[in-house]
């Protein structure tokens, strides 16, 4: 367990670091926490010890101990430290992805409720959804849940009037990150609502092309 010690003290000092940090992806890293990045990124032996690093990061994710304001920090290292799981080819995460979704997904859809440099919300957004883009990617044949999961929380931020913005921006980014196929399913079940409801001047008529409505004719 001295890894996992060596871990736990190093995101802490880590946090201790970047507090303030106008730009996070700037690459600000203790000399403590880079290696154990690079452990879990290369080494087979940490494959005992990644439960109770995701735990941690859980755990990290919802304690409220810390500084309301130190959030994006704290998000920071739990993303960073996700991408090493993430990265390292001997691990095999199938066991664990119901954890690293949550992590991912939280830090996508959170919202904050002070004012923050911009850039760094920007950052961490985007990080987040090029890892759920990673993950959907890589097991979207092997589990289908992954998917139409994360698809199913995007679509419900982007389709709520009172998203917060904060939110709205990760669920985008996320949609992107999810690819083309993604993007297609939310946008025709818009374009298909645009042109079928009727419009306000003439409540009789539908919106709908007229090819289409021939289109729909033939087939009754």
């Amino acid at each position: 367990m001295a890894f996992y010690e060596l871990f736990m003290t190093g995101i802490l000092e880590q946090l201790k670091l970047i507090k303030g940090a106008k730009y996070l992806c700037a690459g600000l890293f203790t000399q403590q926490f880079k290696q154990t990045l690079c452990t879990i990124r290369t080494e087979p032996s940490v494959k005992s010890i990644v439960p109770h690093v995701l735990n941690y990061l859980l755990w990290l994710s919802k304690d409220r101990t810390f500084e309301p304001e130190d959030e994006l920090e704290c998000q920071f290292c739990i993303l960073t430290t996700l991408h090493q799981v993430l990265l390292n080819p001997y691990l095999e995460i199938d066991q664990h992805l119901h954890i690293i979704m949550i992590l991912i997904m939280t830090v996508l859809l959170s919202t904050y409720d002070y004012t923050t440099d911009l850039p760094n919300i920007v950052h961490i957004k985007t990080y987040a959804g090029k890892m759920l883009g990673l993950i959907c990617k890589r097991y979207e044949q092997k589990y289908v849940s992954v998917v139409t999961n994360s698809l199913h929380l995007v679509s419900k931020v982007i389709e709520d009037e009172n998203s917060h913005v904060d939110s709205l921006y990760g669920a985008i980014q996320g949609v992107f990150w999810l690819g083309g196929k993604v993007t297609e399913q939310i946008l025709l079940k818009y374009i298909c609502l645009l042109y079928t409801s009727p419009s306000p001047r003439d409540l009789s008529t539908s919106r709908m092309p007229s090819s289409a409505c021939k289109k729909k004719k033939k087939k009754k």
